[in-house]
């Protein structure tokens, strides 16, 4: 798979931090070297872990019931100690099945071919 396309990286494929005061937020050298360690490690068959603000922006939810979510279980994840409070790590994989465990529809099941439907 390409990282570049025509030189460069597509935009949304780079996680960009939000800032209240610039709407319009350019990536950072940070986020542009976690954005190649990703893809570089997903090229080398293994996944990094997200922080809680990459997870929050997979599963759709705000940051902070991310990590509510995260002290109750409800969403798998795993806590790292920090320096002054307990941070979260979430894999994409854990984080995609338990996405893919909360679908409920006869429409549109998980599963290609369609067994998990309730015809």
């Amino acid at each position: 798979m390409a990282i570049l396309q025509g030189g460069r990286i597509p935009q949304k494929l780079i996680p960009i931090r939000k800032d209240k005061n610039q709407p319009n937020a350019v990536p950072t050298n940070a986020d542009l070297t976690r954005f190649l360690e990703r893809r570089r490690a997903q090229e080398l068959g293994f996944e990094l872990p997200m922080n809680t603000e990459e997870a929050a922006a997979y599963v759709g939810y705000h940051p902070k019931t991310v990590e509510r979510m995260a002290r109750m279980g409800e969403i798998p994840a795993h806590p790292v100690s920090g320096v002054r409070r307990k941070t979260w790590k979430f894999f994409p994989s854990e984080l995609d099945a338990w996405l893919r465990s909360k679908v409920n529809s006869r429409r549109y099941p998980c599963s290609p071919d369609g067994k998990d439907s309730i015809d």
